[in-house]
């Protein structure tokens, strides 16, 4: 492995090599050690790491693939670090380019052997749910503290310690922080993304319809910072949740695109949130919590887990809807599509709770299925099928299921 980051020997003959050379794949590739030492290069894995610390070796990737299809090469880097380098060339069509997302909830009762809890929640035995709810709860609490980025969570699970997950998620924000002035050569710009970055974080999931985000900044335009907002997304930083037009049909033809009107917002992870935003390490961890509060809270946890399982099996990111009757303003969190339509998906943070707006959307639209999310058992009372908190992850799979099958 070569660290484009280090000062190793490889590093600096590649370097050399591509200042003397350009961008020839075999002498990079002796550069980096395979110098025919090795007799079956087809049987190593090169891996170049802090690739956007090299742009032109990002380029090289297409010459390796050409060249050497013998070698087997792996890069990891900075989206935002190779994004904004001037001159470099993507190597289309000649890498498969892989997205890493924070790690679900799922993943991380896999990272701590809840073995019996994640077989229950993946195969869909509700009847088994009610024995494993409570360590479920509080497997849940402590993940929404540490979030799915994987140091943090490391370190948690070693030490069972949220307060040393704590400082390496307020490292990772420094770091967040640090970029935007390496990558940036707009003071401008950079101030506005540092702005937006912390609204995001504070205001997630509130609407953006009447760009109440940045309304109040003194002397400011809300458009001005839209353009801030979007290099965020672009970059992985925070996830758009867009307005769904139609509560039916297509999820995919249904969005509102103008996102300038229309949108929710959401950072990558709720741990790094609850960071930003200052809340004590034990805060999910204690029994009262504030309700209005836990209620965005939870909502960001439903909105991670839903956007990370769209992008690795659907295609298509939760959107929102919201509408107006007779002079009231109703909203459903959360629309994702199925096989065959689009289903309304709302999220409770009690077990007591009234909606409006469901009960409404109903009356109005006639829905065939619609999830609700809470801390609530499964169960189902057609058309609302409901899962537990936990089980999020499961929508998709559940939204699928014909209705004689759930037990």
């Amino acid at each position: 492995m070569i660290d484009f980051e280090e000062d190793s020997e490889e590093a600096r003959k590649i370097n050399s090599v591509i200042s003397s050379d350009g961008l020839h794949a075999s002498k990079i590739l002796e550069a980096a050690g395979l110098d025919g030492t090795l007799r079956r290069p087809d049987n190593t894995l090169v891996i170049f790491d802090e690739i956007q610390r090299n742009p032109r070796m990002f380029t090289c990737l297409k010459y390796i693939s050409e060249k050497r299809p013998d070698v087997y090469v792996a890069s990891s880097g900075s989206l935002m670090g190779l994004a904004l380098k001037s001159g470099t060339r993507a190597p289309v069509g000649c890498v498969d380019v892989e997205y890493m997302f924070p790690m679900t909830f799922y993943e991380f009762l896999e990272a701590a052997n809840e073995t019996e809890a994640l077989f229950i929640l993946r195969n869909g035995l509700w009847e088994r749910y009610e024995k494993i709810s409570k360590v479920l709860e509080y497997r849940l609490r402590q993940y929404i503290a540490v979030g799915g980025m994987p140091k943090p969570l490391s370190i948690f699970l070693e030490t069972n310690d949220l307060r040393y997950a704590r400082k390496e998620q307020n490292n990772i924000l420094s770091i967040y922080e640090q970029d935007f002035n390496v990558h940036l050569e707009d003071v401008e710009l950079t101030e506005k993304i540092r702005y937006a970055w912390r609204v995001a974080c504070t205001l997630s999931g509130e609407r953006n319809e009447s760009g109440i985000f940045f309304k109040k900044i003194p002397n400011k335009r809300a458009d001005d910072f839209y353009v801030a907002v979007q290099w965020l997304e672009d970059f992985g930083l925070i996830h758009i949740c867009p307005r769904c037009l139609e509560p039916s049909g297509s999820l995919a033809g249904n969005i509102d695109f103008k996102r300038s009107n229309s949108f929710k917002v959401f950072p990558l992870d709720i741990g790094l949130r609850m960071a930003k935003c200052g809340y004590e390490p034990d805060f999910s961890i204690q029994d009262t919590v504030n309700n209005s509060l836990w209620g965005k809270i939870i909502e960001q946890f439903v909105h991670q887990q839903l956007y990370i399982d769209s992008k690795e099996r659907v295609g298509v990111q939760p959107a929102y809807y919201s509408w107006q009757y007779h002079g009231k303003s109703y909203e459903i969190d959360f629309m994702i599509a199925n096989k065959f339509d689009t289903i309304p998906v709302e999220v409770k943070s009690s077990s007591h709770f009234e909606n409006k707006s469901l009960e409404q959307f109903k009356k109005q639209f006639f829905p065939k299925k619609i999830v609700r999310i809470s801390p609530r058992n499964p169960g189902i009372v057609p058309p609302v099928w409901s899962l537990p908190l936990p089980a999020t992850q499961s929508v998709i799979d559940f939204v699928n299921t014909d209705p004689c099958a759930y037990s």
